[in-house]
C-alpha cells in the first residue's frame, strides 16, 4: 500500500473554514514543546539571511531559516511579535508552520517568547 503525501497525515491538517472570504494565511508557530499561536492572519514579516520580507497570502511556496523576530500581522490589523533567535519558516498554499527554537537550549527558548 503506497501513502499519498499530498493527503493531510492527521487531523491537526486539516484546517479550519477561513472567518472571511478575503485571502487569509493560516499560521502556526510552535515552539519545541508547544503551540505558540494557529490562526487566520494577513501577513507574517521576518528577517532572513537576504533581509526583511514579508509573507502575503498567494505567496511563493519556500523554507527559509528566519532571525531576530517574527510579525504576524491579524485579521484586525493588530500584530503580535516574538523575539527570536532562529526560526525555520515554510510556506506552502497559503500554510505557515514556523518551529521557534532552532539551535536553542529549552531554557532559552521560553524567555524568547514576547
Amino acid at each position: 500500500m503506497s501513502t499519498n503525501t499530498l493527503l493531510p497525515s492527521s487531523t491537526d491538517d486539516i484546517l479550519p473554514p477561513p472567518p472571511s472570504k478575503e485571502p487569509l494565511l493560516y499560521v502556526t508557530i510552535r515552539s519545541i514543546d508547544s503551540v505558540a499561536f494557529k490562526n487566520y492572519v494577513k501577513s507574517i514579516s521576518s528577517k532572513n539571511e537576504r533581509g526583511e520580507f514579508d509573507i502575503l497570502p498567494m505567496h511563493a511556496n519556500f523554507i527559509s531559516l528566519v532571525q531576530e523576530k517574527i510579525i504576524v500581522t491579524l485579521i484586525d490589523d493588530s500584530t503580535q511579535e516574538y523575539i527570536i533567535d532562529a526560526a525555520i519558516i515554510k510556506i506552502f498554499n497559503n500554510r505557515v508552520d514556523i518551529y521557534m527554537g532552532v539551535g536553542m537550549n529549552e531554557s532559552n527558548q521560553n524567555s524568547q517568547m514576547k
